[in-house]
């Protein structure tokens, strides 16, 4: 425990230096002009976009409770998916750590079976996932077509390590799809030392018909899956909108090989283990502005940007995080 506080202490210094030393090579002195494009109007235009992206990966959530059995909607799944996101977003690597937490709440506070909230988040993690790394490698063989060393990076080797992923998360997907009663199996037996603890039972610990509920879901419900996978094309959708209008907002005009460019560096310094992307994004942005010959001013701007977006976010996730501990435990719905 102490070596990985002391791990975590140690990327924070990091993510801290490199943010810095990124922002003292921007003109900080033009912050406040960039501030200055986000009108009331605006603000409340970008305000619609987030909520509308927290609606999509909520109700994608929300379904695939649906899909195994447990009917919860996506405004009682809004506050645990943005606490988890927020415990996440402050850990190494942003993408993961908080289910853990996600697993508790659904089971203590929602009142889902612990097979059921498993199966539920473990296949929303595993679309988001997928639907990153299929996005971002369409986008990355795009480069490819334009320039292949567009930004200064050789984007073929870029391209074989997410194949490689991707062709790994098929995998995944094949085993899901033709051997769910194996995979059912093998989740049954990783709970199997801890059954008689009193906390995995009042959790409802209990994996008969995990298996049943799996193979309904991937052979019968692929409708919904489809759903999901709609839902989480959307919340692309609404991602890329969000940066074209900060970016016409600024007055930063890209070409569309210069905005796949910059789409593609923010989610490739994303995957990096700093909490938040902390200065790794805005290494990327600083970087690419710079290729492209843009203004400082506007890679600042931008920045100051996205990083509000996180602070505000942040916040609605704490918020969440607060009540969830705070708040007493219902009593379970009867089954």
């Amino acid at each position: 425990m102490r070596r990985a506080r002391f791990l975590l202490l140690l990327l924070w210094l990091l993510a801290l230096g490199l943010t810095g030393w990124t922002l003292s090579r921007l003109p900080l002195a033009e912050l406040g002009q960039s501030l200055q494009q986000l009108t009331l109007p605006r603000a409340l235009q970008w305000f619609a976009l987030n909520a509308a992206m927290l609606v999509a990966s909520s109700l994608r959530w929300s379904l695939l409770c649906r899909g195994v059995g447990c009917e919860r909607s996506w405004f009682q799944l809004l506050p645990l998916r943005q606490a988890g996101a927020t415990v996440s977003f402050l850990t190494p690597g942003p993408n993961f750590g908080g289910e853990p937490l996600q697993l508790y709440w659904l089971c203590s506070r929602l009142g889902l079976r612990l097979p059921d909230a498993l199966l539920a988040l473990g296949l929303d993690r595993l679309l988001e996932v997928g639907t990153n790394l299929g996005v971002v490698l369409l986008a990355v063989l795009w480069l490819l077509a334009g320039d292949s060393a567009a930004g200064g990076v050789d984007w073929r080797r870029v391209a074989l390590l997410l194949a490689l992923a991707a062709l790994a998360l098929g995998g995944v997907l094949w085993l899901l799809l033709q051997r769910p009663q194996w995979l059912a199996a093998r989740l049954a037996q990783l709970p199997a030392r801890w059954r008689g603890h009193p906390r995995l039972q009042n959790l409802g610990a209990n994996w008969q018909g995990s298996e049943q509920r799996l193979r309904g879901l991937l052979t019968e419900q692929r409708q919904l899956l489809w759903q999901c996978l709609l839902l989480s094309l959307a919340g692309w959708g609404l991602l890329l909108l969000e940066l074209q209008l900060l970016l016409h907002w600024l007055q930063a005009s890209l070409d569309l090989q210069s905005f796949v460019l910059l789409v593609v560096s923010l989610r490739l310094a994303m995957l990096l283990p700093t909490p938040g992307g902390l200065g790794s994004v805005e290494a990327a942005v600083a970087a690419v502005f710079q290729w492209l010959a843009l203004p400082a001013a506007a890679a600042l701007g931008l920045l100051a940007l996205m990083r509000l977006r996180d602070a505000l976010l942040l916040l609605l996730g704490s918020g969440c995080f607060t009540a969830l501990q705070w708040a007493g435990r219902p009593p379970p719905p009867p089954r």
